[in-house]
């Protein structure tokens, strides 16, 4: 168990050093706990919309390191509320998450800016998208106040892992009924843990509807507030979101997924490298929109793809290699003429969705690891080359090509992985096309196949490349090829799950989707 504190702190309107001071006793008097968190906007007061360029300050200004400070100096996981964050021409609605040492993991711009009866959306510039990090006991993301009306964006950290949800707010008391009701539902639908720190006391002489909770994932309120300025303290089950989801998961039965086709890189920090990778002036190419996951934090990832290539019969045994031949071959494919095999295919033939049509029933999938190289960096995600097998055995470059390939939403660095690359697993699992239950379809460990810059040199060589230069591979989606089945013979299944796990952190990558057979006219 986990030890909850919100100080719902009643705002005035009064100087921003007023109320840090005030902030600091309130932390200095706080419950001992494993997390605490603060309001939005609580140095300013939501609707003191003239004081917000005075107010503003860079994310290592006074306010933020005196609030570190105190942080490291109490030990706790903090989540410091919101500010009014400068950063060049541009302010922001900031929120923060500091660990227990007082270090900064997760920024995040309020995406949703307030416009009714409020200048924030006037005054202010919204965020890039979600932003999810790692706490000791599970993932977490961060929405403001307003983001609690928009689902979408709770679905978008759902898929990127995580299982709580702090909220800085300052609702007004007016709509108290709807701040219950989005509270819960958003807990509910998305099965997990929602914390929620309100402000209370007024601003402008708008009063504040204070009521911040802690929502557990099946909807039920643990702890709730009052409407005046207080401490609200609990402990919550860390575990509780993955029980939740493992029993009885609707989170799997989801037909549409989010895609956030506007989705752009949060613009970096201190010390950050930006992820942003867009097409050069009038080029155009189709653009994966990915979620880059670190190991503290996650941030959209746009990636024109300008080369896609499919790799085959990459492993390091030349015994397994020699079985998955065999296997291909008793389904009437032809050995290929060299080892291992680059098919080039078009740039638009990746998918994200969750759904795919085919002609034929006897196509399949194959889990890989995927190769995405953009500014000079290697990122990883996991798919499958799903394959027309009729075809297969006329033209291998040709099933590959009819058929889409399909790509994770969320990747890794390569550099966080190289060290245990080779412990990495690969499974996938299907379901044959007559029903019945998931089975095991494919396993290995990556020791067994050729590593990400091992398939690059071959790349180089086959392009005649004589430079290990990353940056000429910028634009390029590479899938590894496959490893050999489990099953005695191949299934056409109506679906497919790729996963890639990493044991290091138990961390994993998945995409799993649908197969429809197109009818006949």
């Amino acid at each position: 168990m986990i030890r909850i504190t919100t100080i719902q702190l009643a705002v005035t309107d009064r100087r921003k050093e007023e109320s840090l001071a005030t902030v600091l006793q309130l932390l200095d008097e706080a419950p001992a706990c494993d997390l605490l968190l603060l309001p939005e906007l609580w140095p300013s007061g939501f609707f003191s919309f003239d004081n917000f360029t005075a107010d503003s300050e860079a994310i290592d200004g006074p306010l933020i390191t005196t609030l570190r400070a105190k942080i490291a100096n109490k030990a706790t996981h903090t989540m410091l509320g919101s500010f009014v964050e400068r950063d060049g021409d541009n302010i922001f609605n900031t929120a923060l998450m500091v660990d227990a040492g007082g270090e900064i993991i997760g920024r995040y711009r309020k995406v949703h800016l307030f416009g009714f009866q409020s200048r924030e959306r006037a005054l202010l510039t919204a965020g890039a998208g979600p932003v999810v990090f790692d706490l000791p006991w599970g993932r977490a993301g961060i929405t403001t106040c307003y983001d609690l009306r928009f689902p979408e964006i709770y679905r978008l950290m759902v898929d990127a892992g995580a299982g709580l949800f702090l909220i800085p707010s300052a609702w007004p008391m007016v709509r108290l009924a709807a701040w219950r009701l989005f509270n819960q539902a958003r807990a509910h639908e998305n099965l997990a843990y929602l914390l929620s720190c309100n402000c209370a006391g007024s601003s402008q002489g708008t009063p504040f509807a204070g009521h911040s909770m802690v929502v557990d994932p099946l909807g039920r309120i643990v702890a709730e507030a009052g409407d005046e300025g207080c401490y609200l303290s609990c402990e919550i089950d860390p575990e509780l979101p993955a029980t939740v989801r493992r029993e009885f998961s609707a989170l799997d039965d989801r037909v549409y997924r989010v895609d956030d086709r506007q989705c752009r890189p949060v613009p970096a920090g201190p010390g950050e490298q930006q992820q942003q990778f867009y097409p050069p002036q009038g080029e155009q190419m189709p653009t994966l929109n990915l979620t880059l996951a670190t190991g503290s934090t996650t941030r959209p990832l746009a990636l024109p793809v300008k080369r896609v290539v499919n790799a085959g019969y990459t492993g390091r045994n030349t015994e397994a290699v020699k079985a998955h031949i065999a296997e291909l071959a008793r389904e009437g494919v032809a050995p290929p003429p060299s080892v291992p095999m680059l098919y080039p295919l078009p740039a638009g033939s990746i998918t994200l969705d969750e759904r795919i049509e085919v002609v034929g029933e006897r196509s399949s999938g194959e889990v890989e690891f995927v190769v995405l190289v953009a500014g000079g960096e290697i990122y990883i995600g996991v798919g499958s080359d799903h394959t027309d097998r009729e075809l297969e055995r006329h033209s291998v470059q040709a099933s590959k090509q009819i058929c889409p390939n399909i790509l994770s939403t969320v990747v890794w660095n390569y550099r966080e992985l190289e060290a245990d690359w080779d412990r990495l697993l690969l499974r996938s699992w299907t379901v044959a096309s007559d029903g019945g239950e998931e089975i095991l379809y494919q396993e290995t460990t990556l020791g067994s196949m050729l590593s990400p810059r091992q398939l690059l040199g071959h790349l180089n060589r086959a392009l005649g490349k004589e430079e290990d230069d990353l940056h000429s591979h910028d634009g390029l989606v590479l899938y590894s090829g496959t490893t050999a089945i489990l099953t005695a013979e191949m299934v056409f299944g109506r679906s497919f799950h790729a996963e890639l796990f990493n044991p290091a952190s138990g961390r994993k990558l998945s995409c799993r989707y649908l197969v429809e057979v197109l009818p006949g006219l």
